[in-house]
């Protein structure tokens, strides 16, 4: 009678071997965070080097060519603005589904390039572009006022948000897509400016704005000008701070290593989200003549 005992034995001691094995297969959960001194990608220090693509300033037959480009010259991350004129041209209308205004597949074409993704969400996201990006049909509204604690005004970003939010959740990195972090608003002092007053009330409805609409393990951040209140400004309860740098400012590697942004936030890393060509130029020379001069 032993021998037949023996399959019923082999028979689960192969269950156990299977589930043991499923279990250690099993992929970690993904994240990304940051401690601080260091943006950590599932853990292990990373260092986010990323240059920006406007999808909509580029024809989609293009974007994996675009994509495929950044990515060979050394670049992990594209950053991208979503803007809220171009999916929402009249109002109640959104269109995510156009070919140049298809958001998820330009999402798709990041992580088919093996690139990161910062999504640059608004609602006003400069850009360069007229009135930052806002649909001209606000305009129209009746007692509006733009980039404040208004509640008409956020009425109309909350709706924007509602049909975003769906858009990105699949993406988000803790799901298996790039989008390791969103960006609210953009430049504080531009037309029409955000009141210093509101600036942490509003910023602080936006980054819950995204939180209760189900985008939740993403890293969140602000923007700010090193110097002045700037930074102090976009300070904003669950989200960190970035830095963007324009002509004849000091150079991103002195802000980050100290001075007033570091007295304001002592820890955590340091993301420069945006620099300028005179910039680079001005760090550039200085650094040949300190060599030269060595």
């Amino acid at each position: 009678m032993i021998p037949q005992a023996w399959p019923l034995r082999l028979s689960v001691g192969a269950a156990l071997l299977l589930a043991a094995s499923a279990v250690a297969a099993a992929p970690a959960a993904r994240s990304f965070t940051f401690d601080a001194t260091d943006f950590l990608r599932d853990g292990a220090p990373f260092r986010i080097v990323s240059a920006e693509i406007h999808y909509q300033r580029a024809h989609p037959a293009d974007w994996a060519a675009r994509l495929s480009l950044l990515r060979a010259a050394g670049f992990n991350t594209v950053t991208t603005y979503v803007e809220w004129a171009l999916h929402e041209p009249r109002e109640g209308a959104f269109d995510f589904s156009s070919p140049d205004r298809n958001l998820a597949e330009w999402l798709r074409a990041i992580q088919a390039a093996d690139l990161l993704a910062i999504v640059r969400v608004g609602p006003y996201i400069t850009a360069e572009l007229d009135w930052g990006g806002l649909p001209f049909w606000l305009a129209t509204v009746p007692e509006i006022r733009l980039r404040t604690n208004d509640t008409v005004w956020l009425a109309k970003v909350d709706a924007y948000l509602d049909a975003l939010a769906p858009v990105l959740a699949p993406f988000l990195y803790s799901a298996g897509g790039p989008i390791i972090d969103l960006q609210v608003e953009d430049d504080t002092d531009r037309n029409p400016p955000i009141p210093p007053a509101v600036t942490h009330a509003y910023y602080k409805h936006l980054v819950d704005g995204l939180r209760a609409r189900g985008l939740v393990d993403v890293l969140a951040n602000s923007l700010c000008t090193p110097g002045g209140q700037s930074c102090l400004n976009a300070a904003t309860e669950g989200a960190f701070v970035a830095l963007e740098f324009g002509v004849g400012q000091a150079d991103p590697q002195t802000v980050c290593a100290g001075g007033s942004f570091r007295e304001a936030f002592p820890s955590g890393p340091c993301l420069v989200l945006e620099t300028y060509t005179s910039v680079t130029q001005a760090v550039t020379q200085r650094s040949r003549h300190q060599h030269q001069h060595a």
